[in-house]
């Protein structure tokens, strides 16, 4: 059964995304920071998340990144304890660009006020790990994270997360709220963005010999005719 959200308040408690690069240090966005970007309507429906560009002169290697969301249905009528999640699968959302990355890992969990651990996953361990601890037979306070992984971000690249609030998916996560018979899909996808400028390229392997053995026979045919 799919239930439609009218009637209920949808409130975003906690947006947060936590980048990892080489198993360093996690770096930490909220809305609040100038890379966030939003679409989001008046009922918190639509698309928003973050673009990150590496501003430094080294490639970002073996970079994660985690989504982590809290969200809650009519908090102020029913509380937070009464919802549960519901995990579709992982998929590509519809309408994201070619190219894009869908999902590589996610977790639905109680946010870590009385049993949870995903916010410990999410924060300090870098890792989730595919479970539903907030079923329909197990409703609670539900929160949910995605996970996804890239091998290096060249400098001047960026990295554009984008995150969407649905009315109907087929991916992604779900989650109800039996009292108010309100639902939101969640479900996401990773750009990476080469913005490297023209001509800066570097020849792929066996290119750099192929163009320097053509030269060379240039130069030594012209020096065998004197010219």
């Amino acid at each position: 059964m799919r239930w439609s959200a009218a009637g209920a308040t949808l409130t975003l408690t906690s947006q947060e995304l936590h980048l990892y690069i080489d198993q360093g240090a996690p770096g930490f966005y909220s809305p609040s920071s100038v890379e966030y970007f939003t679409n989001l309507d008046g009922d918190n429906f639509g698309d928003y998340g973050w673009l990150i560009t590496n501003n430094t002169a080294n490639p970002w290697a073996n970079i994660s990144l985690l989504f982590f969301l809290d969200a809650e249905w009519d908090l102020g009528t029913n509380l937070v304890s009464n919802e549960y999640g519901e995990f579709l699968s992982i998929g590509l959302a519809n309408g994201a660009p070619p190219g894009a990355l869908a999902p590589q890992g996610w977790e639905i969990d109680e946010p870590g006020y009385v049993f949870g651990d995903i916010y410990t996953n999410v924060s300090f361990n870098g890792i989730l790990d595919n479970q539903n601890a907030v079923p329909s037979n197990m409703p609670d306070d539900v929160s949910l994270a995605f996970l996804w992984a890239t091998t290096n971000l060249g400098p001047g690249d960026s990295l554009r997360l984008t995150i969407l609030h649905q009315s109907a998916a087929v991916d992604g996560i779900g989650h109800f709220d039996p009292d108010s018979q309100a639902v939101f899909y969640v479900n996401g996808y990773l750009e990476v963005i080469s913005n490297a400028a023209p001509g800066t390229g570097v020849p792929e392997p066996g290119m750099g010999w192929a163009l320097g053995a053509g030269l060379a026979a240039i130069l030594w045919v012209r020096r065998k005719g004197g010219k």
